[in-house]
C-alpha cells in the first residue's frame, strides 16, 4: 500500500510532477515496513503553512514504528535461557528481520537497541567469552 502524504493537498504539483508520486510511501506488510526518500525536507517546504504544515507532519508521525516498552509474551524458558533475536523480532510484531531493520533504520537506531527498547530485554552473549547472543529478562 503506497500512501501519499500530498494526497489531499493542492499546490505542489510542479513538485510532484519533478520528484514523482511516490516521494514519501510507507509500505506494510505482516511487519512493518517502512521507506521514506531523501526527499522529505523539500517535500514539506512545498507545502505551504496556510496548507497546513502541522497535519502533514501528523499525518506523517502516525505511520512511523512504535517507541518505548511495549506488551508480548513469553514463556519461562524464555525467562531462564533468554530470546533468540528472531523470536523476539516475531513476538514483537515485525514479520520479519528486515522489517525490524527498516523500521530501525528510520528511527535512526540501531536494531538490537530498538528491540530493547521495546522489549525491555538486554542483549548478552549466551555465556561467558560466547559470539553467541540472545535476549534477556532484567529481572
Amino acid at each position: 500500500m503506497i500512501i501519499n502524504l500530498f494526497e489531499d493537498y493542492s499546490g505542489c504539483e510542479n513538485w510532484k510532477t519533478s520528484v514523482g508520486e511516490s516521494a514519501i510511501a510507507l509500505v506494510t506488510s505482516r511487519g512493518l515496513e517502512t521507506h521514506i526518500t531523501s526527499n522529505l525536507s523539500r517535500a514539506l517546504r512545498c507545502v505551504s503553512p496556510s496548507l497546513g504544515v502541522d497535519s502533514v507532519i501528523k499525518k506523517l508521525e502516525s505511520y512511523l514504528p512504535p517507541r518505548g516498552l511495549k506488551e508480548w509474551s513469553y514463556s519461562q524458558e524464555n525467562l531462564k535461557e533468554g530470546i533468540t533475536r528472531s523470536d523476539l523480532i516475531s513476538k514483537l510484531g515485525f514479520g520479519t528481520t528486515k522489517a525490524l531493520e527498516e523500521a530501525a533504520a528510520l528511527l535512526e537506531l540501531d536494531p538490537d537497541e530498538y528491540l530493547e527498547e521495546l522489549s525491555g530485554w538486554q542483549k548478552r552473549p549466551v555465556e561467558s567469552g560466547s559470539s553467541r547472543t540472545r535476549f534477556f529478562s532484567p529481572k
